[in-house]
Parts: structure tokens; C-alpha cells; sequence
């Protein structure tokens, strides 16, 4: 019974270090870019439905650019240069920095804008007004994901650990059940035998006093009846 308890107890901890080790832990990522005027950089990313992705665009040098998140289609239409949609949640207009967190299954284009496409564009100077700007992103399980899997080893684990109750329960009441079948009752009471009389071997003559057999009707010395 103690192997069981140690086997399980070892199992607990396999569970909960699997655990740790499955589950995806957030890193995040930076990268530098640089556009000139009149040019964008987009990133492609695909989110699964348990997944999100925490973003911020930081310009380092340059004018305000506009931030644009759309899915495929409306990206072909900004590339082509046709009117397009985004996003409103994940985008924004002439800014020098921006965050936001994104959740949602899906293929999504962020693109960031040094054009005149939206409401900051490069200033009409004859220059090129060029525009370094940092991305930043982590991407990692959504925390409604996080809980359900939190939830889910701590169910295993509370699972574990009543199977380790039922199974030292039911080795006492073994154990006393086991116990109890060993032990010898005593015998039942007897009273002592009574001592039987001890019949004589012989008798007197009530006449004579003659020393009989015990079984004489009749003195043989005297004939007097006994």
C-alpha cells in the first residue's frame, strides 16, 4: 500500500510538471524597422481561438504614422490602393505609439503606414521623411484558455489526491477487518465436575460385627439378616 501511495504521489508530480512544461509561455519579441516615405511594412499572423496576441509600434525617429489591422481581403484592397476597412479596436490614426491586445481566431495583417493612405501622412517638404519605429509582440494563450487549463490540473490533482483517501480507507478497515478474524475466542464455561461418592469394598454384620461382602443378604457367622 505505501508503493500505491509513493507511485501516485510520484504521479502527481509528473502531471503538474508536464503541466508547467505544456504550457506556452509568453515571449516577447522586438524588431526595428525602417520606412521611408511613401512606403508601409506589414506583419501576417494567425491566431488560434485559445490564443492572443499583445502588440505596441513605437516610433523611435520620423513623423506620426497610422496603424491599420484588417484581415486578408481588405488588405488586397489597401495593397492595390482602393478603399478599404480595418479593424477600428486594433488600429489607429496618426499616432507616435500605440498597444493593444488581440483576440480572435483568424489570419490578420497589421500594417504600419508612412503613406498617404490614411489621416497621418509623410509632411510635404520636398524630403524624405523617413520613419524607425520599433514592434514589439508576445503572443500567448488567451487567459480565458489560461483558466480552463488551470482549472483542468487542478481537477486532476484533487482527483488524485481522493483516489489516495478511498484507497487508505479502504486499507484500515482491511487491516482492522483482518484484525479482528485473528483473535481466538476463549472457550465456553464449564463448570467443574462434581466429585463422585466412592462406593465401599465391604460391609459389617449389624449382629455380630463380622466384616461382610457388600453385596450380603446374610451374616455367614451369625445368619442374622442384613
Amino acid at each position: 500500500m505505501r508503493k500505491a501511495i509513493t507511485a501516485i504521489v510520484a504521479l502527481i508530480t509528473v502531471i503538474s510538471t508536464l503541466c508547467i512544461i505544456t504550457l506556452p509561455s509568453a515571449k516577447a519579441e522586438t524588431q526595428e524597422e525602417i520606412l521611408n516615405e511613401g512606403e508601409y511594412y506589414y506583419f501576417e499572423f494567425w491566431l488560434e481561438s485559445d490564443e492572443q496576441l499583445s502588440y505596441s509600434i513605437n516610433v523611435v525617429s520620423g513623423p506620426n504614422v497610422d496603424v491599420f489591422l484588417m484581415d486578408y481581403t481588405e488588405f488586397a484592397k489597401y495593397d492595390a490602393g482602393d478603399d478599404f476597412l480595418v479593424f477600428v479596436d486594433g488600429s489607429a490614426d496618426d499616432v507616435q505609439s500605440f498597444d493593444y491586445c488581440l483576440t480572435g481566431e483568424g489570419t490578420y495583417y497589421l500594417v504600419i503606414d508612412n503613406t498617404d493612405a490614411g489621416v497621418a501622412y509623410p509632411p510635404d517638404d520636398f524630403i524624405n521623411d523617413q520613419v524607425i519605429f520599433e514592434f514589439t509582440y508576445e503572443k500567448d494563450i488567451s487567459d480565458e484558455a489560461s483558466l480552463l487549463f488551470d482549472l483542468a490540473v487542478i481537477l486532476i490533482i484533487i482527483i488524485v489526491i481522493v483516489v489516495i483517501v478511498v484507497l487508505l480507507l479502504h486499507k484500515r478497515k482491511k487491516d482492522k477487518m483482518r484484525n479482528q478474524g485473528s483473535i481466538v475466542p476463549p472457550p465456553p464455561y464449564q463448570a467443574p465436575a462434581q466429585p463422585q461418592p466412592i462406593q465401599p469394598a465391604f460391609k459389617f454384620c449389624n449382629n455380630c460385627g463380622a466384616q461382610l461382602a457388600v453385596d450380603s443378604a446374610f451374616c455367614p457367622k451369625c445368619g442374622g439378616k442384613q
